[in-house]
Parts: structure tokens; C-alpha cells; sequence
């Protein structure tokens, strides 16, 4: 599992087993807004895929709202 600064996904953790738990929506949307805050943090502006990097966080984030809207 990547670690980043805001890693949602250790909300659905169980502390003893380290089996994710939790509702699906939930988990969903808390593995999504992970993935999105890692891609955001391998951004370099003097990169070449960095229009590649966000398209896909754009992508995810429409996810997210589609997710947060059901």
C-alpha cells in the first residue's frame, strides 16, 4: 500500500489484521482520493507525462463525484 499524507484507506483498517472493513462506497471512494492524492504528488512540471498525470486525476476525480452523488 502507498503511504501518503492523507491515507483514507487506514480508516477502514482493521487494526488487528490489517483486513480492509467497511462499507463498499466507503472504501471505494477512500481508495480513489488515495490514488489521487499519490498522483498529485508525482507531479513535475518538467516531466513529459505530466498532462498524462492529470488526465488520469481527472478522471478519478469525476469518479469520485459519480461515487458521491449515488
Amino acid at each position: 500500500m502507498v503511504k501518503t499524507m492523507n491515507n483514507l484507506r487506514q480508516n477502514f483498517q482493521h487494526a488487528q489484521w490489517g483486513s480492509i472493513i467497511g462499507n463498499e462506497k466507503g472504501i471505494r471512494l477512500a481508495v480513489l482520493k488515495d490514488e489521487v492524492a499519490h498522483l498529485k504528488s508525482k507531479l513535475n512540471d518538467e516531466d513529459t507525462s505530466v498532462s498524462i498525470l492529470k488526465t488520469t486525476i481527472s478522471t478519478l476525480n469525476l469518479h469520485v463525484k459519480e461515487l458521491e452523488k449515488k
